[in-house]
Parts: C-alpha cells; sequence; structure tokens
C-alpha cells in the first residue's frame, strides 16, 4: 500500500512538472536549454536521479548569463527537490540563486504551493541578510560534477591583492585561512573575513553539494561603512502604481530643496509612479522641473524637505574603482564595485565599466571612495558622467525657485518644454508692460521689453540650450 502511495504521489508530480515543462522559453538551442530537455525526459521516465544531475549542471553560472532559460531551471531542480521532500535543500538552492541573480525572478504561477512558500522565504531571508560588506566580497564557484543530495561542498577564501594574508571564519564550522578550502554541508553560512590592515567583513553565503564556493576579499573595493550607508540613505525607489507591474527605477536626492535626480527615458514607459524614500515614506505626488533626453537624466520635484544629499564630482580617473547603488530586486538597495576602464571621449562621452552592472538600466548613481557621484549607470557596460548634468541640475534649481509651472511625467515624457526663462525686474525700476514673442517647433523666440523715464533696460539671459518659450514677468 505505501509503495502505490508512493507510486501516485510520484505520477501526480510528474504530471505537475509536465505542465511546467510546457511553459518554460523558447530560446535558441544552447547548453543550458539541451540540459533542460534531458531533465524534462528524465522525470517523465521517474529518473529523478537523472534529472537532478542535469539541473545541476544547467544552474552552473559559467554556462552564460542568469537568464530566463537559468530562472527556469532553478525553478525545476527546486520543484523536484521539494517533490522528492529534500525541501532543506530546495531552500538552499533558492536562497543562492536569489542572492546571485537578485534581479531575476522565477516565475511561481503552476508551482506546488509548498515551493512558492519556500521560494518566499528565500526572498525574504536574503533581502534581510544583505550587508553593507557584500561589495568586497567577490564570490565565484568551481562547478563539479553532480552529487548526491547530501555531498559536502567547499568554501575557499582568496585576496584580490598582492602580499596580503586573509583569513575566515565560518559560523557553526570553524577558521580557514586563504588559498585552502574547506568542506561543509550544504546550507547558509555567514563568513567573517580579515585581510591586513583592512577592517573584517561578514557576509552570508551558500554551499551547494558538489562545489567550490570560492570568496575573494577585494581590499580595494571596500567602501567605508559610513559613506556607503551614508549613500544609500539617499536612494529613492521610483515604480509602477500598478501592483502587477514588477518594474523599479533608482533616482537620489541631489539638493535639500527636494530635488531629486533619475533616469528620463522610463517615464515614457510610465506616467503614475510611487517613490519610496528611505524613511519609509511612500510619495506619488512628484513634478519635472528639468530634463535632457539625450543624456538620459531628468530632475524631478519631490514635495519634501531633505536633511542631506549626494553631491556631484567630475573628477574621475582611468582606473578608479567606483560603486553602483541600485535596487536589483525593486525591494532592497544595493551597491556593487566596479572599476572605470576609461572615460571615452573625455569630457562628452561615457565612463566605461570594467565588468557589468546588472541594474544599469534603472538609472542609479556611481559614487567614488568619497560618495560623490561620478555619474549615472545608462547601460551594464558604461555610465554617463555626472559633470554632463551639471547644468540641467542647476536648471531645474532656477526652475523650482520660479513662478512658472513645472511639467507632469505625462507631459516631459510627450516632450513639453519647461518656461524657464523669467525675467525679473530689479527694485524701484518700472516696467509699463511687457512683450513676449513666443517660439514655436524649436524655432526658437524674441523677447523684448520697452521701458519708460529714462529707466535702465535688464537684458534678458540668452534662452537653454533645450529650446522653451521665453516670458518676461513686468515688475509688480
Amino acid at each position: 500500500m505505501a509503495s502505490f502511495k508512493v507510486y501516485l504521489r510520484r505520477t501526480a508530480g510528474c504530471f505537475l512538472l509536465w505542465s511546467l515543462f510546457l511553459s518554460l522559453p523558447a530560446t535558441a538551442q544552447n547548453p543550458r536549454e539541451d540540459l533542460l530537455t534531458r531533465a524534462r525526459a528524465a522525470l517523465f521516465d521517474f529518473d529523478v536521479a537523472g534529472a537532478l544531475t542535469s539541473l545541476h549542471t544547467a544552474v552552473d553560472p559559467t554556462l552564460g548569463p542568469a537568464d530566463s532559460v537559468w530562472a527556469s531551471a532553478v525553478r525545476l531542480l527546486a520543484q523536484t527537490l521539494i517533490e522528492e521532500g529534500n525541501e532543506p535543500l530546495a531552500g538552499v538552492w533558492l536562497r543562492w540563486a536569489v542572492r546571485t541573480a537578485p534581479a531575476v525572478r522565477i516565475d511561481t504561477s503552476g508551482l506546488m504551493p509548498a515551493t512558492q512558500e519556500v521560494y518566499r522565504t528565500a526572498l525574504q531571508t536574503v533581502a534581510t541578510e544583505r550587508s553593507l560588506s557584500d561589495s568586497a566580497i567577490g564570490t565565484s564557484w568551481g562547478w563539479g560534477t553532480a552529487a548526491e543530495s547530501d555531498s559536502p561542498g567547499q568554501i575557499q577564501i582568496a585576496v584580490a591583492a598582492e602580499a596580503v594574508a586573509a583569513t575566515a571564519e565560518i559560523e557553526g564550522v570553524g577558521t580557514i585561512e586563504e588559498g585552502r578550502s574547506r568542506y561543509t554541508a550544504p546550507g547558509t553560512y555567514r563568513v567573517t573575513i580579515a585581510a591586513g590592515t583592512q577592517d573584517a567583513v561578514t557576509v552570508t553565503r551558500e554551499v551547494l553539494p558538489g562545489v567550490t564556493t570560492v570568496l575573494t576579499f577585494d581590499v580595494a573595493a571596500a567602501l567605508a561603512e559610513d559613506v556607503e550607508r551614508a549613500a544609500l540613505g539617499q536612494l529613492v525607489r521610483i515604480a509602477p502604481r500598478q501592483q502587477d507591474d514588477q518594474r523599479c527605477w533608482t533616482g537620489f536626492f541631489a539638493g535639500r530643496d527636494g530635488l531629486l535626480l533619475t533616469g528620463y527615458r522610463w517615464m515614457q514607459e510610465v506616467h503614475d509612479v510611487e517613490l519610496r524614500i528611505s524613511d519609509g515614506r511612500v510619495i506619488s505626488e512628484v513634478l519635472v522641473a528639468d530634463y535632457d533626453a539625450e543624456l538620459d537624466v531628468a530632475a524631478l520635484k519631490l514635495p519634501v524637505a531633505w536633511s542631506d544629499s549626494l553631491t556631484l564630482t567630475g573628477t574621475v580617473a582611468d582606473g578608479q574603482d567606483v560603486w553602483a547603488l541600485g535596487f536589483p530586486d525593486c525591494t532592497t538597495a544595493r551597491v556593487i564595485s566596479r572599476q572605470v576602464d576609461t572615460w571615452e571621449n573625455r569630457p562628452n562621452g561615457s565612463l566605461l565599466f570594467r565588468d557589468e552592472v546588472g541594474w544599469a538600466s534603472q538609472g542609479g548613481p556611481v559614487i567614488d571612495r568619497t560618495g560623490a557621484v561620478v555619474g549615472f549607470t545608462a547601460r551594464p557596460l558604461s555610465a554617463t558622467p555626472s559633470s554632463r548634468a551639471a547644468a540641467l541640475l542647476t536648471a531645474a534649481r532656477r526652475n523650482i525657485a520660479g513662478p512658472e509651472a513645472l511639467l507632469t511625467i505625462a507631459e516631459a515624457a510627450s516632450g513639453a518644454t519647461l518656461p524657464r526663462q523669467v525675467v525679473a525686474s530689479q527694485p524701484g525700476k518700472k516696467f509699463p508692460w511687457a512683450i513676449a514673442a513666443l517660439g514655436a517647433a524649436g524655432a526658437g523666440g524674441l523677447a523684448f521689453l520697452l521701458l519708460g523715464g529714462g529707466e535702465e533696460t535688464i537684458t534678458p539671459p540668452p534662452p537653454p540650450t533645450t529650446g522653451g518659450i521665453i516670458v518676461t514677468y513686468p515688475n509688480p
């Protein structure tokens, strides 16, 4: 009777897994897709061990980027383990996946309720375990052949600097020296690493069966915790108010007057957003103080006063260490270290990184060691230098101080321009009336004032280079 129940359970699980196969994305043939095909065939033949062997190899990060096929492999691996009654190991794999690729979400539709719950728990656990030290620790893996579920993995410690020794304390396991490996059971561990004169850092990582996890302490990339904490406190998460839209973007406070710098292109897709600032407040009333579509930068005005902000700097050297900030999982702010390979076509080009920033499309800031903003992420391997946005920020401050109305996000997305130019009279000067010639279709405009009584003529400043309407205001 017991064997019949097991047969029924596996048969039901097989049909459920087969429904998952049908939902897998169709992609060009690649090694990972081949392995998924083998796993599907093995499960259909009740060869669970063979399926786990293929899936263990399919999730190897060295086979390619963490894309939808990789997510499908993780999804099927977790589902298979839970179907086999090994929920703890499924949790280890899901926490590893969330930590490895925080921007990739696993589709939970069609999964067993138990698997959905384990995945939700993994998301919550990893979000609370993230450390300010994560940016200083690089993680790589030596992917061995598929192992049994209870096979141990290894942890190895390395330092990205010459003549610097490191030691690590693995909580509940013991001490390990640089260059050596230590076998541990699959699970999640807190690891404290000390190298040279650098302060010790503590991170949380997974150990996987049959896999060597290599933790590399990059001494140069260790951003001071007070600088990192202060920078993360200036971030603002921008997300659509529509609940089923899981996208998000990043902004940061660039002044104590409620000015926020962010990207521009997302405004062309979403007009109704809410902004969550670091003190927990959620704001939906936001206006555009200025923007530059070509640079992909916009300045937003929030109805808040802010006690601190990030400053912009135009000082960037080739080979310099920098740190990109953003919300890779659209929930928790994160910082990652990178190096500037070169500033292409200085001063008008882009900052080119040596390694990708996975959440670059969010438009978040890139800071230097002091916390000053050197650029804005634009693409995975490049950023817009902040010096190119300095004039926009100055114009935005002038706009919010003037009497003219700012733009809504929808207006900015449609290409509307701000009536930025205001001619203010000096006290005692007499303006009997004003005439404004309004330009159209980018042709520009000409404004002039007729002054009486031999009074001094005030010459308005030249119109902004981005176009707009020239408006003159009479003396009250």
